[in-house]
Protein backbone atom coordinates (compact mmCIF):
# COMPACT_ATOMS: atom_id res chain seq x y z
CA UNK A 1 0.00 0.00 0.00
CA UNK A 2 1.09 3.29 -0.71
CA UNK A 3 -0.09 5.64 1.65
CA UNK A 4 2.07 7.19 4.43
CA UNK A 5 -1.24 6.94 6.75
CA UNK A 6 -2.78 4.38 8.62
CA UNK A 7 -5.52 2.68 7.37
CA UNK A 8 -8.47 1.58 9.33
CA UNK A 9 -10.58 -0.80 8.28
CA UNK A 10 -14.52 0.06 9.49
CA UNK A 11 -17.10 -3.11 10.40
CA UNK A 12 -20.74 -2.44 11.47
CA UNK A 13 -23.19 -4.83 13.18
CA UNK A 14 -20.40 -6.85 14.91
CA UNK A 15 -22.85 -9.03 16.38
CA UNK A 16 -23.83 -10.88 13.14
CA UNK A 17 -22.09 -14.25 12.94
CA UNK A 18 -20.28 -13.28 8.87
CA UNK A 19 -19.06 -9.72 10.51
CA UNK A 20 -16.67 -12.47 12.99
CA UNK A 21 -14.96 -13.96 10.01
CA UNK A 22 -14.81 -11.16 8.51
CA UNK A 23 -13.26 -9.86 11.05
CA UNK A 24 -10.73 -13.10 11.75
CA UNK A 25 -9.99 -12.79 7.92
CA UNK A 26 -8.63 -9.33 8.40
CA UNK A 27 -7.00 -10.39 11.83
CA UNK A 28 -4.95 -12.81 10.73
CA UNK A 29 -4.25 -12.25 6.86
CA UNK A 30 -4.15 -8.13 6.44
CA UNK A 31 -2.40 -7.26 9.86
CA UNK A 32 -1.50 -4.41 8.10
CA UNK A 33 -4.68 -2.85 8.51
CA UNK A 34 -6.43 -1.70 12.29
CA UNK A 35 -9.81 -2.09 12.88
CA UNK A 36 -12.46 0.18 14.08
CA UNK A 37 -15.99 -2.00 15.20
CA UNK A 38 -19.38 -0.47 15.66
CA UNK A 39 -22.99 -2.01 17.10
CA UNK A 40 -25.81 -0.52 17.76
CA UNK A 41 -25.92 -2.42 20.92
CA UNK A 42 -23.90 -4.95 23.53
CA UNK A 43 -20.87 -2.32 22.91
CA UNK A 44 -19.88 -1.80 26.45
CA UNK A 45 -18.95 -5.73 27.94
CA UNK A 46 -20.11 -8.97 25.80
CA UNK A 47 -18.91 -7.69 22.50
CA UNK A 48 -15.66 -6.35 23.18
CA UNK A 49 -14.71 -9.48 25.09
CA UNK A 50 -15.34 -11.81 22.18
CA UNK A 51 -13.29 -9.09 19.83
CA UNK A 52 -10.91 -8.12 22.35
CA UNK A 53 -11.18 -4.95 21.59
CA UNK A 54 -13.33 -2.02 21.74
CA UNK A 55 -16.39 -1.86 20.40
CA UNK A 56 -17.88 1.30 19.74
CA UNK A 57 -21.76 2.53 19.12
CA UNK A 58 -23.72 2.99 16.32
CA UNK A 59 -27.39 3.75 16.33
CA UNK A 60 -29.47 2.90 13.37
CA UNK A 61 -32.56 4.43 14.07
CA UNK A 62 -32.25 7.68 12.86
CA UNK A 63 -29.61 9.84 11.20
CA UNK A 64 -29.39 12.23 13.62
CA UNK A 65 -28.23 9.61 16.46
CA UNK A 66 -25.82 7.65 13.73
CA UNK A 67 -24.34 11.10 12.57
CA UNK A 68 -23.35 11.40 16.37
CA UNK A 69 -21.96 8.09 16.87
CA UNK A 70 -19.84 7.94 14.04
CA UNK A 71 -18.24 11.07 13.50
CA UNK A 72 -17.67 10.67 17.89
CA UNK A 73 -16.04 7.47 16.93
CA UNK A 74 -13.98 8.34 13.87
CA UNK A 75 -12.84 11.83 15.31
CA UNK A 76 -9.21 10.87 16.38
CA UNK A 77 -8.49 8.29 13.60
CA UNK A 78 -9.23 11.86 11.06
CA UNK A 79 -6.31 11.95 8.50
CA UNK A 80 -6.09 8.41 8.68
CA UNK A 81 -7.63 6.66 5.45
CA UNK A 82 -11.24 5.15 6.69
CA UNK A 83 -12.21 2.33 4.22
CA UNK A 84 -15.64 1.12 5.06
CA UNK A 85 -17.49 -2.18 4.23
CA UNK A 86 -20.89 -2.76 3.50
CA UNK A 87 -22.10 -5.40 5.67
CA UNK A 88 -26.23 -5.09 5.81
CA UNK A 89 -28.77 -3.11 5.01
CA UNK A 90 -30.20 -1.73 8.05
CA UNK A 91 -27.16 1.19 8.15
CA UNK A 92 -26.89 1.45 4.27
CA UNK A 93 -29.50 4.29 4.08
CA UNK A 94 -27.69 6.11 6.95
CA UNK A 95 -24.33 5.48 5.30
CA UNK A 96 -25.30 6.78 1.65
CA UNK A 97 -26.62 10.18 3.58
CA UNK A 98 -23.67 10.55 5.66
CA UNK A 99 -21.45 9.81 2.76
CA UNK A 100 -23.28 12.29 0.62
CA UNK A 101 -22.93 15.04 3.51
CA UNK A 102 -18.66 14.09 4.35
CA UNK A 103 -17.48 12.52 0.95
CA UNK A 104 -13.77 12.87 2.02
CA UNK A 105 -13.97 11.29 5.09
CA UNK A 106 -14.55 7.52 4.18
CA UNK A 107 -12.98 5.43 1.18
CA UNK A 108 -15.55 2.56 -0.26
CA UNK A 109 -16.28 1.43 -3.55
CA UNK A 110 -20.63 0.98 -3.49
CA UNK A 111 -23.14 1.52 -6.17
CA UNK A 112 -24.84 4.98 -6.49
CA UNK A 113 -27.68 4.60 -4.34
CA UNK A 114 -30.25 5.06 -6.98
CA UNK A 115 -29.04 1.67 -8.42
CA UNK A 116 -28.67 0.62 -4.96
CA UNK A 117 -32.17 1.03 -4.35
CA UNK A 118 -32.98 -0.86 -7.88
CA UNK A 119 -32.10 -3.89 -6.72
CA UNK A 120 -33.08 -3.61 -3.35
CA UNK A 121 -36.82 -2.62 -4.53
CA UNK A 122 -38.30 -6.60 -5.87
CA UNK A 123 -40.62 -4.39 -7.82
CA UNK A 124 -38.67 -2.37 -9.52
CA UNK A 125 -35.77 -4.92 -10.22
CA UNK A 126 -38.38 -6.92 -11.92
CA UNK A 127 -39.06 -4.22 -13.56
CA UNK A 128 -35.36 -3.54 -14.66
CA UNK A 129 -34.72 -7.28 -15.32
CA UNK A 130 -38.27 -7.65 -17.45
CA UNK A 131 -37.42 -4.16 -19.49
CA UNK A 132 -33.62 -5.96 -20.06
CA UNK A 133 -34.33 -8.83 -21.11
CA UNK A 134 -33.14 -10.38 -18.11
CA UNK A 135 -34.80 -14.20 -16.98
CA UNK A 136 -36.67 -13.65 -13.87
CA UNK A 137 -39.61 -16.00 -12.75
CA UNK A 138 -42.97 -14.54 -13.93
CA UNK A 139 -44.74 -11.90 -12.16
CA UNK A 140 -48.43 -11.45 -11.70
CA UNK A 141 -50.67 -7.98 -10.71
CA UNK A 142 -53.99 -8.29 -9.15
CA UNK A 143 -55.67 -8.30 -12.33
CA UNK A 144 -54.15 -11.47 -13.02
CA UNK A 145 -56.21 -13.15 -10.77
CA UNK A 146 -58.89 -14.40 -13.25
CA UNK A 147 -56.18 -15.64 -15.62
CA UNK A 148 -54.60 -17.91 -12.90
CA UNK A 149 -58.10 -19.35 -11.84
CA UNK A 150 -57.92 -20.89 -15.48
CA UNK A 151 -54.63 -21.81 -15.42
CA UNK A 152 -52.98 -21.89 -12.09
CA UNK A 153 -49.36 -22.06 -10.98
CA UNK A 154 -47.58 -22.01 -7.23
CA UNK A 155 -47.32 -18.54 -6.48
CA UNK A 156 -45.02 -17.07 -3.99
CA UNK A 157 -45.56 -13.84 -2.68
CA UNK A 158 -42.81 -11.77 -0.96
CA UNK A 159 -42.74 -8.15 0.51
CA UNK A 160 -41.05 -5.35 -1.39
CA UNK A 161 -38.48 -4.54 0.83
CA UNK A 162 -36.35 -6.85 2.96
CA UNK A 163 -34.44 -9.80 2.89
CA UNK A 164 -34.31 -13.72 3.64
CA UNK A 165 -37.18 -15.69 4.74
CA UNK A 166 -38.61 -12.81 5.91
CA UNK A 167 -42.84 -12.51 5.42
CA UNK A 168 -42.57 -14.32 2.09
CA UNK A 169 -45.57 -16.25 1.98
CA UNK A 170 -47.00 -19.31 -0.79
CA UNK A 171 -50.11 -20.27 -2.33
CA UNK A 172 -50.02 -23.38 -3.56
CA UNK A 173 -52.96 -24.72 -4.91
CA UNK A 174 -55.95 -22.91 -6.90
CA UNK A 175 -58.15 -23.44 -3.81
CA UNK A 176 -56.17 -20.81 -2.09
CA UNK A 177 -56.59 -18.10 -4.33
CA UNK A 178 -59.03 -16.11 -2.74
CA UNK A 179 -55.72 -15.25 -0.81
CA UNK A 180 -54.44 -13.15 -4.17
CA UNK A 181 -57.11 -10.23 -3.64
CA UNK A 182 -56.15 -9.79 0.05
CA UNK A 183 -52.22 -8.62 -1.78
CA UNK A 184 -51.12 -5.16 -1.38
CA UNK A 185 -49.69 -4.88 -4.77
CA UNK A 186 -47.59 -2.23 -4.05
CA UNK A 187 -45.84 -3.46 -0.97
CA UNK A 188 -45.83 -7.29 -2.43
CA UNK A 189 -44.00 -8.84 -5.60
CA UNK A 190 -46.09 -11.90 -6.87
CA UNK A 191 -43.79 -14.36 -8.69
CA UNK A 192 -44.27 -18.20 -9.69
CA UNK A 193 -42.85 -20.45 -7.47
CA UNK A 194 -39.76 -22.08 -9.30
CA UNK A 195 -40.50 -25.92 -8.57
CA UNK A 196 -36.35 -26.38 -7.82
CA UNK A 197 -35.02 -24.40 -4.53
CA UNK A 198 -31.45 -25.23 -4.62
CA UNK A 199 -30.57 -21.57 -4.84
CA UNK A 200 -27.07 -21.10 -6.87
CA UNK A 201 -25.10 -18.17 -5.31
CA UNK A 202 -22.69 -15.95 -8.13
CA UNK A 203 -20.24 -13.19 -6.16
CA UNK A 204 -18.91 -10.64 -8.05
CA UNK A 205 -16.44 -7.59 -7.12
CA UNK A 206 -17.12 -5.10 -10.33
CA UNK A 207 -15.19 -2.10 -10.61
CA UNK A 208 -17.54 1.23 -12.00
CA UNK A 209 -18.99 -1.97 -14.36
CA UNK A 210 -16.08 -3.93 -15.19
CA UNK A 211 -14.91 -7.22 -13.19
CA UNK A 212 -12.53 -7.56 -11.11
CA UNK A 213 -13.15 -10.79 -9.06
CA UNK A 214 -16.11 -13.52 -9.63
CA UNK A 215 -16.73 -16.78 -7.76
CA UNK A 216 -19.63 -19.27 -7.04
CA UNK A 217 -20.88 -21.60 -4.49
CA UNK A 218 -23.98 -24.93 -4.73
CA UNK A 219 -25.60 -25.30 -1.55
CA UNK A 220 -25.48 -28.93 -0.76
CA UNK A 221 -27.10 -28.99 3.00
CA UNK A 222 -29.32 -25.72 3.78
CA UNK A 223 -31.04 -25.52 7.14
CA UNK A 224 -34.45 -25.04 7.18
CA UNK A 225 -34.66 -27.71 3.91
CA UNK A 226 -37.40 -25.41 2.71
CA UNK A 227 -35.46 -23.11 1.77
CA UNK A 228 -32.69 -21.22 4.89
CA UNK A 229 -29.42 -20.61 5.55
CA UNK A 230 -26.38 -22.19 3.34
CA UNK A 231 -24.90 -24.58 6.26
CA UNK A 232 -22.77 -26.92 3.64
CA UNK A 233 -21.39 -25.36 0.11
CA UNK A 234 -19.38 -25.87 -2.77
CA UNK A 235 -17.21 -24.14 -4.45
CA UNK A 236 -18.23 -23.87 -8.16
CA UNK A 237 -17.49 -21.36 -11.24
CA UNK A 238 -20.49 -20.77 -13.35
CA UNK A 239 -20.02 -19.57 -16.75
CA UNK A 240 -23.76 -19.17 -17.15
CA UNK A 241 -24.15 -17.34 -14.10
CA UNK A 242 -21.04 -15.53 -14.66
CA UNK A 243 -22.24 -14.11 -17.75
CA UNK A 244 -25.51 -12.88 -16.76
CA UNK A 245 -23.79 -12.00 -13.37
CA UNK A 246 -21.90 -9.30 -15.36
CA UNK A 247 -24.69 -8.57 -17.81
CA UNK A 248 -26.81 -7.32 -15.04
CA UNK A 249 -24.26 -5.15 -13.19
CA UNK A 250 -22.87 -3.90 -16.61
CA UNK A 251 -26.55 -2.35 -17.12
CA UNK A 252 -26.78 -0.89 -13.95
CA UNK A 253 -22.94 0.13 -13.61
CA UNK A 254 -21.98 -1.31 -10.48
CA UNK A 255 -19.31 -0.30 -8.23
CA UNK A 256 -18.45 -2.80 -5.30
CA UNK A 257 -19.56 -5.91 -4.17
CA UNK A 258 -22.54 -8.20 -5.70
CA UNK A 259 -24.33 -11.32 -4.23
CA UNK A 260 -26.52 -12.67 -7.19
CA UNK A 261 -29.17 -15.70 -6.55
CA UNK A 262 -30.35 -17.34 -9.21
CA UNK A 263 -32.81 -20.69 -10.07
CA UNK A 264 -32.35 -23.41 -12.63
CA UNK A 265 -36.08 -23.94 -14.23
CA UNK A 266 -36.18 -27.43 -15.38
CA UNK A 267 -39.56 -26.65 -17.36
CA UNK A 268 -37.70 -23.96 -19.39
CA UNK A 269 -33.83 -25.50 -19.03
CA UNK A 270 -32.50 -22.16 -17.98
CA UNK A 271 -31.81 -19.70 -14.92
CA UNK A 272 -33.69 -17.18 -13.14
CA UNK A 273 -32.60 -14.51 -11.50
CA UNK A 274 -33.69 -14.47 -8.28
CA UNK A 275 -32.51 -10.93 -6.29
CA UNK A 276 -28.99 -9.06 -5.87
CA UNK A 277 -27.79 -7.85 -2.34
CA UNK A 278 -25.26 -5.33 -2.68
CA UNK A 279 -23.56 -6.42 1.10
CA UNK A 280 -20.95 -9.09 1.98
CA UNK A 281 -22.81 -12.02 2.61
CA UNK A 282 -22.85 -15.24 5.00
CA UNK A 283 -20.46 -16.84 3.15
CA UNK A 284 -17.44 -14.60 2.66
CA UNK A 285 -15.20 -16.79 4.23
CA UNK A 286 -15.03 -19.01 1.35
CA UNK A 287 -14.11 -16.18 -0.76
CA UNK A 288 -11.29 -16.20 1.46
CA UNK A 289 -10.28 -19.54 1.64
CA UNK A 290 -10.44 -20.10 -2.08
CA UNK A 291 -8.03 -17.61 -2.79
CA UNK A 292 -10.51 -15.17 -4.62
CA UNK A 293 -9.08 -12.19 -4.19
CA UNK A 294 -12.20 -10.40 -3.13
CA UNK A 295 -11.28 -9.02 -0.06
CA UNK A 296 -7.42 -8.04 -0.42
CA UNK A 297 -8.52 -5.96 -3.98
CA UNK A 298 -12.27 -4.45 -2.58
CA UNK A 299 -9.40 -2.60 -0.36
CA UNK A 300 -7.14 -1.68 -3.33
CA UNK A 301 -10.08 -0.57 -5.39
CA UNK A 302 -10.92 1.48 -2.39
CA UNK A 303 -7.20 2.90 -2.01
CA UNK A 304 -7.13 3.31 -6.26
CA UNK A 305 -4.35 0.62 -6.57
CA UNK A 306 -4.27 -1.91 -8.88
CA UNK A 307 -6.37 -4.89 -8.28
CA UNK A 308 -4.15 -8.77 -8.37
CA UNK A 309 -5.30 -11.81 -10.40
CA UNK A 310 -5.18 -14.56 -7.71
CA UNK A 311 -5.73 -18.51 -8.65
CA UNK A 312 -8.67 -19.68 -6.99
CA UNK A 313 -8.75 -23.10 -5.27
CA UNK A 314 -11.43 -25.03 -6.67
CA UNK A 315 -12.41 -28.36 -4.34
CA UNK A 316 -12.87 -26.41 -1.63
CA UNK A 317 -15.98 -26.27 0.48
CA UNK A 318 -17.50 -24.26 3.28
CA UNK A 319 -19.60 -25.83 6.23
CA UNK A 320 -21.79 -24.14 9.01
CA UNK A 321 -21.09 -26.88 11.72
CA UNK A 322 -22.51 -25.45 14.76
CA UNK A 323 -25.54 -24.95 15.31
CA UNK A 324 -27.70 -25.41 12.18
CA UNK A 325 -25.10 -28.40 10.32
CA UNK A 326 -25.57 -30.14 13.92
CA UNK A 327 -29.55 -29.36 13.78
CA UNK A 328 -29.94 -30.64 10.67
CA UNK A 329 -28.22 -34.03 12.00
CA UNK A 330 -30.19 -34.67 14.84
CA UNK A 331 -33.72 -33.56 12.95
CA UNK A 332 -32.85 -36.06 10.09
CA UNK A 333 -32.30 -38.74 12.47
CA UNK A 334 -28.24 -39.12 12.29
CA UNK A 335 -28.61 -39.97 8.70
CA UNK A 336 -25.87 -37.74 7.44
CA UNK A 337 -23.07 -39.46 5.89
CA UNK A 338 -19.36 -38.83 6.95
CA UNK A 339 -21.37 -36.01 9.29
CA UNK A 340 -18.47 -35.87 11.72
CA UNK A 341 -15.59 -36.07 8.91
CA UNK A 342 -14.00 -32.87 9.92
CA UNK A 343 -11.52 -31.72 6.62
CA UNK A 344 -9.62 -28.64 7.22
CA UNK A 345 -7.33 -28.84 4.21
CA UNK A 346 -10.24 -28.34 2.14
CA UNK A 347 -12.95 -27.14 4.00
CA UNK A 348 -13.39 -23.69 6.11
CA UNK A 349 -15.58 -23.80 8.56
CA UNK A 350 -17.86 -20.49 9.70
CA UNK A 351 -16.91 -19.31 13.64
CA UNK A 352 -13.56 -20.94 13.28
CA UNK A 353 -11.28 -20.62 10.32
CA UNK A 354 -9.11 -18.15 10.64
CA UNK A 355 -9.93 -17.42 14.91
CA UNK A 356 -7.70 -18.82 17.28
CA UNK A 357 -9.57 -21.62 19.16
CA UNK A 358 -9.76 -19.36 22.48
CA UNK A 359 -11.90 -16.67 20.33
CA UNK A 360 -13.88 -19.47 18.62
CA UNK A 361 -15.26 -21.02 21.81
CA UNK A 362 -15.58 -17.03 23.14
CA UNK A 363 -17.97 -16.03 20.53
CA UNK A 364 -19.76 -19.73 20.60
CA UNK A 365 -20.55 -19.05 23.99
CA UNK A 366 -21.43 -15.72 23.46
CA UNK A 367 -24.13 -16.83 20.25
CA UNK A 368 -25.13 -19.36 22.12
CA UNK A 369 -26.39 -17.55 25.21
CA UNK A 370 -28.01 -14.31 23.10
CA UNK A 371 -31.20 -15.54 22.80
CA UNK A 372 -32.44 -12.49 21.40
CA UNK A 373 -29.55 -12.89 18.72
CA UNK A 374 -30.80 -16.60 17.60
CA UNK A 375 -34.52 -15.40 17.55
CA UNK A 376 -33.51 -12.78 15.05
CA UNK A 377 -31.64 -15.16 13.04
CA UNK A 378 -34.76 -17.80 13.18
CA UNK A 379 -37.38 -15.35 11.83
CA UNK A 380 -35.17 -14.29 9.01
CA UNK A 381 -35.06 -17.67 7.49
CA UNK A 382 -38.49 -18.42 8.35
CA UNK A 383 -38.10 -20.70 11.48
CA UNK A 384 -40.16 -18.57 13.92
CA UNK A 385 -42.81 -16.36 12.80
CA UNK A 386 -42.86 -12.78 12.89
CA UNK A 387 -45.11 -11.45 15.09
CA UNK A 388 -48.16 -9.52 13.89
CA UNK A 389 -48.14 -5.88 14.20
Amino acid sequence: MNSDKKIYILLTDVHERKVFDIFNILNKNYKQFSLLLFNNTNTKFSLPIVYGQKVHLLRNTNYADFEHDINKAIDKYLGNTLIYFPMIDSYSDLFYTFMKKHPDVLRYRMPTFNEFSTVMNKITFQDFCEHNNIPVPLSFKKEDAARLQQDFMPLIVKPNMGNGAMGITFINSASELSEFENINFNTHLVQERIANTNIEGAFFLMNKGKLVSYYGHKRLRVFPETGGVSVFSQYQSNKQLKELGVEILQKLNWDGIAMIEFLFDEKEQKYKVIEVNPRMWGTWLLSEFANTGFTINYIKLCLNEPTIETVQRENTFIRWFYPFDLFLYFKKRFQIKDFWKINRQNTCYISFTYASFARSLIYIIYFTININSIKRFLKKIGVLKLPKN
